[in-house]
């Protein structure tokens, strides 16, 4: 069954677990967009004259209130909302529309996205600095984002009208 649900959701195809969507919920008093981007890092290192390169990657829940002077919201905000569920169903292409508009934005405003990914692969860096660190290891390490980001699912969470 797993096998089937993750066929559907990364087939294209209309699906029960599909990528994206939109509904409303009493979360949120703005519309908000969850975005799921997967960011990969390459991380290059070099002990003892030997090359070494590896990959890591991470998916990360992103949040965007509003479209026009959007805030991103923190990582509590986001995992909050993640645990809602929708109070109201709308229209398919009122799902549709919304999916759009928020996936113009996203289109319009990768920058952003590109330079979180920067950071995280600092921090990713620092982290594995330190285990070398601690094993007492020598070389150097480098990790660099591959870029652009890889944008997995959108979701859009709208006010709750009554």
């Amino acid at each position: 069954m797993a096998d089937h649900l993750l066929e559907g959701a990364l087939s294209g195809d209309s699906s029960i677990a599909s990528r994206s969507g939109a509904f409303e919920t009493d979360a949120v008093d703005t519309l908000t967009s969850i975005f799921l981007v997967r960011f990969r890092h390459r991380i290059i290192s070099e002990m003892h004259g030997r090359k070494s390169d590896l990959m890591a990657e991470e998916s990360v829940a992103l949040a965007v209130r509003g479209r026009t002077n959007p805030v991103f919201l923190s990582e509590d905000d986001v995992e909050t909302l993640l645990d809602r569920h929708p109070e109201g169903n709308l229209e398919l292409s009122a799902i549709i529309r919304e999916v759009q508009k928020s996936l113009v934005w996203y289109e319009t405003n990768t920058a952003s996205f590109e330079d979180l990914a920067v950071k995280r692969s600092a921090v990713l860096l620092e982290d594995h600095l330190r285990g070398r660190k601690t094993s007492r290891s020598r070389g150097t390490t480098r990790v660099e984002p591959c870029l652009p980001c890889d944008l997995i699912g959108v979701y859009v969470l709208l006010p709750h009208s009554v």
